[in-house]
C-alpha cells in the first residue's frame, strides 16, 4: 500500500486510516461531527493526494479546456 506524504501526521492526530486503490487515505480521525464544525466552521487542511492527477498536454486547446473546468482563471503560459 502506498503511504501518504502526510501519514504520520495524521496517525498524530489519532486518524483512521485505509486503503483505496492501494493508497492510504484517512477515513475520519474520530469525531464526524466536530470535523464537520472544524470545515465548516473554521478552516480545515485536506489531504487528497490519494486522488487521481491528469497530465493535461497541448497548447490553446489544454488552455482552453483547464479555462473552462476551474473556477479560478488559468494564467496564460
Amino acid at each position: 500500500m502506498k503511504k501518504l506524504p502526510w501519514s504520520e501526521l495524521h496517525q498524530g492526530f489519532s486518524a483512521v486510516l485505509s486503503s483505496v486503490n492501494n493508497i492510504e487515505t484517512v477515513i475520519s480521525y474520530g469525531n464526524v461531527l466536530a470535523e464537520h464544525e472544524s470545515i465548516t466552521g473554521r478552516a480545515a487542511l485536506i489531504d487528497l493526494s490519494h486522488r487521481t492527477r491528469i497530465r493535461v498536454t497541448g497548447h490553446a486547446a489544454a488552455y482552453d479546456f483547464l479555462q473552462r473546468i476551474f473556477t479560478n482563471d488559468i494564467p496564460r503560459p
